[in-house]
């Protein structure tokens, strides 16, 4: 990321009216959704219809939330669609805020499918890359093991020299040679 780049992007007043602009439709996208029917406290008892006008009211809130949702979702649709004509921008944004939530879900669904697929791609080079040290010891212990067999076949032959009373300093020599010592004894 180049901080002098992304701040001199932030510094573009045209990109701040198209977000604005977007957010604004969101919002008029958002107020265009119908408001959710109250359910009833007690079903005998008709409810009191609420004051729309009234600060407090739950609907009031409840739209300001659908707004603000509505608002988020046409910037964040703003954002992935990045859409190249003016009816694309008003369009895109109404129908961001009209469904804001759903369309908020639906992004979060997908970042969410995206750092899953990246993590399964980390785990699956962490696999790939724990086989390959895997294979590589196996391949020096199957090495090692010759070693020690043909070394313990010289042992075993050095033993029975020595034990027959056979002067063994040739055989040192021979050994010293084949594993690349000085053959001076």
């Amino acid at each position: 990321m180049d901080p002098v780049k992304l701040w001199s992007e932030l510094a573009n007043g045209y990109l701040w009216a198209i977000v604005l602009s977007a957010a604004s439709f969101g919002v008029i996208g958002a107020l265009l959704h119908p408001p959710p029917k109250p359910s009833p406290a007690e079903p005998d008892i008709p409810p009191k219809p609420p004051d729309a006008n009234a600060p407090d009211a739950p609907g009031a809130r409840s739209r300001a939330w659908d707004g603000l949702a509505g608002a988020v979702a046409a910037v964040a649709l703003l954002y992935i669609t990045n859409p190249t004509t003016g009816i694309a921008l008003v369009g895109g944004s109404l129908v961001a805020g009209f469904s804001g939530t759903a369309v908020l879900a639906g992004l979060q669904t997908r970042i969410l499918a995206a750092v899953a697929t990246k993590q399964a791609a980390m785990a699956t080079r962490s696999a790939q890359d724990s086989n390959r040290i895997a294979d590589e010891a196996r391949q020096q212990v199957a090495a090692s093991t010759r070693e020690l067999v043909v070394a313990k076949q010289d042992l075993d032959h050095l033993s029975r020299a020595i034990a027959s009373g056979v002067d063994v300093k040739p055989l040192v020599r021979d050994l010293r040679i084949k594993q690349g010592l000085d053959a001076a004894i």
